[in-house]
């Protein structure tokens, strides 16, 4: 903790120059608002066998609190809840939730973006944060390994960035992210700290040609207790770059071939590891890699409401031990702008870096594949109905054997407005995974209900 408490005193010193330079005439909020959330669910540690229902209540006053004016602004949210258990008395506790995003305009072409995500839970799969990578919060993002049980963590992270433009479709930027995993179940879960740099430019050479240029590195360490089974991980460097020619070939439509490279180096010189299942362990393959990966995609608005992006090619990884693997990979994505609501539809293909950032397990590389569709509509006037689905297949190609695992999740709601300070919605969500490792599969079915009184509450779209 005293980490984060370092990060947050330097967040809002870098974030000071905007506080002062705000006048007078700065608008002021402050929203206050709770929430009562409740829900029902019949796996409550998402666990295979030995299934326990339970009803789970939390009860989270908050505020936003933000001064803003033309050239800089502050906003900060705070999200206290305790959270109990109707047949599991010593389990409650206490979470939070909370967030800082700030913007500086240091000249007419230099702006300044600093952010920070808080939350702590017990919640091995939390409700708010699929809503916030949905929503794309600053910050929040989900971790594609499996957590289980009710054992208490939390996660930071913070972003700094400076952003230039020096002319027309000519921009850079610099970046520097930082991202904590803390775990109370340090028998099952490595802590870990990401610390990554990158910095990039987009140049156009005139009307119809550009180019973007981007480099990261990210060194990822991590740290242990005397309770934790199975060998330590290995801590890694990872050095990334990404080139893309872009051609605009209409107003609606750009086209573009992209080249991406990674370098994965573990420093601690280890080959192999443990790394602890429940009750079985799996082998992980920490050995050197690079990865190369080619694409060509196109943005495309089909119509002012209707937008299609895609691209598509072919990814090699090139290993210092094992056999080389490779495979296809690409995204498509569907939106479409409704009159009251949206939709979306995406399919992907691809790999997760885990260098980037915290999971709850360090299983090496991951191959994954999946689909997803969400949406939102204005049913009637103080009615709102929301939906998604989707499925992934991730493939740890670092483990030996090799695991594959299916997940499945589908959940709908709806949310009334009787006034314009309260809301109430009730949802069901279906998610269910299925493993090569026995202890990973699980099925869990949620409703829940939640109302939310503030003196702001508009219905917010996820589009």
């Amino acid at each position: 903790m005293k980490k984060v408490k370092a990060m947050v005193i330097l967040l809002v010193i870098i974030s000071l120059p905007a506080l002062s330079s705000l006048a007078l005439a700065a608008k002021y909020t402050f929203i206050p608002r709770i929430s009562i959330d409740s829900y029902y669910t019949d796996n409550i540690n998402l666990s295979p066998d030995n299934k326990q229902d339970d009803i789970v209540t939390s009860i989270v006053p908050g505020f936003t609190a933000g001064v803003s004016g033309q050239t800089a602004g502050i906003n900060v949210t705070f999200d206290p809840g305790y959270t109990f258990y109707k047949n599991s008395d010593d389990a409650n506790y206490w979470r939070f939730n909370a967030g800082l995003n700030s913007f500086l305009d240091i000249t007419q072409y230099t702006k300044l973006t600093v952010t920070d995500r808080f939350y702590l839970t017990q919640d091995p799969d939390p409700e708010f944060l699929i809503t916030d990578v949905r929503a794309n919060e600053p910050g929040a993002s989900l971790d594609p390994t499996i957590r289980q049980g009710q054992s208490q963590y939390w996660r930071n992270s913070a972003t700094a960035r400076v952003d230039h433009e020096f002319g027309k479709d000519k921009t850079i930027f610099a970046e520097y992210r930082n991202v904590i995993l803390r775990n109370d179940n340090n028998v099952q879960y490595e802590d870990s700290d990401v610390n990554t740099g990158i910095a990039g430019v987009t140049y156009f050479f005139g009307p119809k040609w550009g180019t973007e240029l981007e480099g990261t590195f990210s060194r990822r360490t991590y740290d242990q207790t005397g309770d934790f089974l199975g060998v330590p991980s290995s801590d890694q460097d990872v050095w990334g770059g990404r080139a893309r020619l872009i051609r605009r070939f209409t107003q609606t439509t750009d086209g573009f071939l992209e080249y991406k490279y990674g370098n994965i180096k573990n420093t601690s010189d280890r080959i192999f590891s443990v790394q602890p299942g429940f009750g079985q362990p799996t082998l992980v393959v920490n050995e050197d890699y690079t990865i190369h990966d080619v694409r060509v995609g196109a943005d495309y608005a089909i119509e002012q409401d209707l937008l299609l992006s895609g691209n598509i090619g072919w990814a090699i990884k090139v290993n210092d031990v094992t056999d080389n693997q490779d495979g296809l990979v690409g995204e498509l994505t569907l939106r479409k702008t409704l009159r009251r609501g949206g939709i979306r539809v995406g399919a992907t293909a691809g790999y997760d870096v885990q260098g980037f950032n915290t999971t709850a397990q360090n299983l090496g590389l991951i191959r994954f594949y999946g689909a997803t569709i969400t949406g939102d509509y204005q049913l009637f006037r103080k009615i709102y109905g929301d939906a998604f689905g989707g499925y992934r297949q991730n493939k740890y190609v670092d483990t030996l054997p090799e695991r594959t695992q299916d997940l499945y999740t589908a959940g709908a709601g709806l949310t009334w407005q009787p006034f314009g300070w309260s809301a109430i919605r009730l949802g069901y969500s279906y998610r269910t995974s299925n493993s090569d490792i026995d202890s990973e599969e699980y099925t869990e079915n949620r409703i829940s209900l939640r109302l939310s009184l503030s003196t702001e509450l508009p219905f917010r779209s996820l589009f």
